[in-house]
């Protein structure tokens, strides 16, 4: 697993236009590819903030699942035969790994594949961190401003 390109602030910002996406050709597999790795910082970001406070987070990838994301991908049929190869309880072994093994506290931020503690969270320093967390934070300013 990949988690795709660095992540891009001013596309992101952008997401929810949908003139926007076709302007820039941000396509749902570039879509895909920020949200995961927006999932993977969030995880580090919040292992930094509360390690304190006992809590843990991760991020995980569950394999390629056969379910309605899945049905999505152009000529489907074809593409679930080579891509999926968990069935939705393998896919689910992970997470309920990352929530009830005991011991993995001193993995909290990591990045899990089948289980396993991976090196792909390690190549974000606290900078990228630092300004992911900051740049969540204006975007949810912005966008419940008026709530």
């Amino acid at each position: 697993y990949h988690a795709g390109p660095p992540l891009n602030y001013q596309a992101l910002d952008h997401m929810n236009s949908t003139e926007n996406n076709a302007k820039r050709g941000w396509g749902i597999v570039r879509s895909y590819q920020q949200s995961k790795l927006a999932n993977l910082l969030f995880a580090r970001a919040l292992a930094s903030r509360y390690n304190d406070k006992q809590i843990t987070a991760y991020s995980l990838h569950p394999g390629v699942i056969d379910t309605n994301l899945t049905s999505s991908i152009p000529f489907a049929s074809v593409a679930k035969l080579f891509m999926c190869n968990k069935t939705v309880e393998q896919g689910a072994a992970t997470t309920v790994y990352c929530a009830l093994k005991p011991g993995l506290e001193k993995e909290s931020g990591r990045y899990f594949n089948d289980s396993s503690v991976t090196n792909l969270a390690d190549k974000w320093t606290d900078n990228d961190i630092n300004t992911f967390w900051e740049w969540t934070e204006k975007v949810i300013r912005e966008r419940t401003a008026n709530l």
